[in-house]
């Protein structure tokens, strides 16, 4: 957000020198403007889920993500067992 708002500081700027570019000006408010909106509805990915200690939220964010993919069955993909644990488990099955 800081980015945006020093690139519309230096629009204006520009603006000032270039009187023209007055489109541009509002061109780059606007694209500020819908990306702020749009932050609130965007959903936290599974993987910051998981690293936040989320692990249901991150389940139901990946069986979304697979309904809007069209995988019919719901995904069991997330674990926190080691490589040997699950090996282990193989073998006894």
């Amino acid at each position: 957000m800081a980015g945006d708002a020093s690139a519309l500081l230096f629009i204006t700027a520009w603006y000032r020198v270039y009187p023209q570019a007055k489109a541009l000006v509002w061109f780059g408010f606007l694209l500020n403007i819908i990306s702020f909106i749009m932050s609130f509805f965007i959903p936290e990915s599974p993987r910051w889920l998981l690293a936040n200690g989320r692990e249901e939220e991150a389940k139901i964010a990946i069986n979304r993500i697979a309904k809007f993919n069209r995988i019919k069955e719901p995904l069991n993909i997330i674990s926190f067992k080691t490589e040997e644990e699950e090996q282990k488990e193989r073998e006894a099955e």
